[in-house]
């Protein structure tokens, strides 16, 4: 790593690369395309353009990858502000999207007060607000606005994971199960029973010629021409 002091109160760097280690361990890698250090108090490092964070547990397995597009470390107090494009992903298959995440030594949290996105395997948050401690096992969204959409509503309210409480919105209950109907018998018309004393008259005879009107053998008229 070269510096360049192009001003008295001022170091720049390119191609950082800077180890983090906690009780003799590894726990964070820093790399980033050029840095600029202020000598002048308060002390601070602040990366123009851009940085990547790796995070490591104590067997070294990388847990969180960060990375934004403008940083500044405050050496003496601690603190860490990251702006701009902000992406955090973890080992669990959690996302992490906004424009700000500032991080806490005094707390040992990450926290956030502009607007934030999270996905996780079960569920898409969005809101304002962020707290989460050093490992994001345990992330809180301040204002919670939607949408959100989860696999599982109930597990997500005993999740200790994500503690984020839904803005009030009406759950469709499901509907009960429609019974078919019973198959009913085809109505059956019974006549009515005809009253004593209006019985049905029996039919007509056939009406009868008179006597004189009965049918005659018809004579063959004679041709009078043969005469």
């Amino acid at each position: 790593m070269a510096f360049d002091s192009k001003k008295a109160a001022v170091e720049n760097g390119t191609d950082i690369v800077t180890i983090f280690s906690q009780n003799g361990r590894v726990s964070a890698k820093l790399t980033a395309p050029e840095m600029e250090r202020s000598l002048d108090r308060p002390n601070y490092v602040e990366f123009k353009k851009g940085l990547k964070v790796l995070m490591y547990d104590t067997t070294l397995q990388l847990t969180t990858t960060l990375t934004a597009k403008h940083g500044k470390y405050m050496e003496e107090e601690g603190y860490v502000y990251l702006t701009d494009s902000v992406v955090l992903i973890t080992n669990k298959g959690e996302r992490l999207d906004g424009n700000e995440l500032n991080y806490d030594p005094h707390r040992h949290i990450f926290y956030s007060t502009k607007e934030v996105f999270i996905n996780t395997p079960t569920s898409q948050l969005h809101g304002w607000g962020l707290e989460a401690n050093e490992d994001f096992s345990v992330k809180k969204i301040l204002k919670v606005s939607g949408p959100i959409t989860m696999e599982d509503s109930t597990s997500m309210a005993e999740d200790t994971t994500v503690h984020a409480v839904p803005s009030a919105t009406a759950t469709p209950q499901p509907l009960p199960p429609i019974k078919p109907a019973a198959p009913t018998a085809p109505a059956v018309t019974t006549p009515s029973p005809v009253p004593t004393g209006m019985q049905s008259a029996p039919p007509a005879p056939a009406p009868v010629l008179p006597a004189n009107m009965q049918r005659q053998k018809i004579k063959p008229l004679k041709d009078s021409t043969n005469k």
